[in-house]
């Protein structure tokens, strides 16, 4: 007796909306004659929220740059998520001054300070933080610029995510001068790192003196410059 052929199992409808979270209305830079630093905060992974909540509770202003994703399927509950737009990175203003290596103090240069009642003698004890980005001089602040740039494109409302750049053939190679054509870091110049997998671009982005690794879409960059040997290697 023949078998009966199962059917294939409908494919869920699934809708996804991604909102973007608008930057704070009251971003602190201070004056000219006392500018207010910002830094930014590497967190651990998915810790940004704990990192922000744990810094406002030190009494710094935070800005954490993050989109609202709903997924919503057929007959099932609806999903929602805060998804970082810089993964594992946030700005803060305010941090406690810099003690020693780690070591967080208060305004006075001696008292330390509390969160939810409880004493830290180092930033890495607010839930969520790895580190504050530093060179060898100490922290890094962020250029007003930049953190205006990016509230810019975080926006006033909340919005939905620009649609991404149409899909195109791309042939970066580590080493190609490139320029960021969409997402914050648009008109950047940078050079590819690494190229991983079909989603992923590493480029090295000149950012607080340095240059600081940033991961892309291959959408969202535009080769301007190939490294040398490309051009010949490509023309096979």
């Amino acid at each position: 007796m023949a078998r009966k052929k199962k059917r294939p199992r409908p494919i869920p409808e699934i809708e996804i909306i991604e909102t973007l979270q608008p930057a704070p209305s009251d971003l602190d830079f201070g004056t000219a004659e006392k500018p207010k630093l910002w830094y930014l905060v590497w967190t651990t992974p998915r810790g940004e929220a704990k990192a922000a909540d744990g810094l406002a509770e030190a009494g710094c202003q935070v800005f954490w740059p993050h989109f609202e994703r709903v997924i919503r399927r057929k007959n099932k509950p609806e999903i929602k998520n805060l998804i970082s737009t810089f993964p594992r990175y946030l700005f803060a203003s305010g941090l406690p001054r810099l003690a020693q290596r780690l070591t967080v103090v208060g305004p006075d240069g001696k008292t330390g300070i509390t969160i939810d009642g409880r004493p830290i003698e180092d930033i890495r004890e607010i839930d969520g933080i790895v580190a504050v980005v530093r060179n060898s001089q100490g922290w890094c602040s962020v250029p007003r610029a930049i953190i205006e740039m990016v509230a810019a494109y975080q926006g006033t409302v909340a919005h939905p995510v620009p649609p991404a750049v149409p899909v195109r053939r791309l042939d970066a190679e580590p080493g190609d001068r490139v320029v960021v054509i969409d997402g914050p870091f648009a008109s950047f110049q940078a050079t590819v790192a690494d190229v991983l997998g079909l989603e992923v671009v590493r480029v090295l982005v000149d950012l607080f003196g340095r240059q600081t690794p940033v991961d892309l879409d291959p959408r969202q960059i535009e080769v301007r410059e190939r490294a040398k040997g490309v051009d010949d290697r490509f023309a096979a």
